[in-house]
């Protein structure tokens, strides 16, 4: 019986460690979605790593919430929103992990965009550490892959050099 205590032990902490990386990644969604950037200390590194694909990559968690709070809080063209998320998995090696999960997002225009919608799909692969405060996501891969609706709901109001050159998301007006 005690051969199987420590195995037992160690799947109810890999079940509390994958709930609290779910937990996060629900957190990291109701912040963009409330537009309350606060939580996102919870969820993110202060040094993590955002690759949003197409050579834009922002360093540090005040670069991310810059950019974040640019597309859709301060000026923007984008009214209610939603992130969803499905097919998350986890691998968990000690205090590093490694997760994937599909996301949907919708975001509602408003003023000239109102009665129009931006729906994207893409993955958010993360790369985790934990530490006393508990798991945190230290890098993101963030790939779009497929965008329907006017780009301007989200990515109009930001500078145009918050965007790599190149980058489809950058909308030099």
């Amino acid at each position: 019986m005690t051969s199987t205590t420590p195995d037992l032990a160690d799947q109810l902490q890999e079940f509390r460690d994958h709930r609290e990386m779910t937990d996060r990644l629900a957190t990291w969604c109701r912040c963009v979605d409330t537009r309350d950037m606060g939580p996102m200390t919870d969820v993110f590194d202060e040094d993590v790593v955002w690759d949003f694909g197409g050579g834009t990559v922002d360093r540090g968690l005040a670069a991310v919430v810059e950019r974040i709070t640019a597309h859709v809080v301060v000026a923007t063209y984008c009214g209610n929103r939603q992130i969803h998320l499905a097919n998350v998995r986890i691998d968990i090696d000690g205090d590093t992990a490694r997760s994937s999960a599909y996301f949907f997002s919708t975001s509602a225009g408003i003023r000239e965009y109102e009665g129009q919608a931006l729906l994207e799909w893409g993955t958010y692969d993360d790369t985790w550490r934990r530490g006393s405060a508990g798991w945190r996501i230290a890098h993101r891969n963030y790939e779009m892959r497929i965008q329907s609706g006017p780009l301007e709901i989200v990515y109009g109001s930001a500078p145009a050099e918050m965007w790599q050159e190149g980058d489809h998301r950058r909308l030099d007006h």
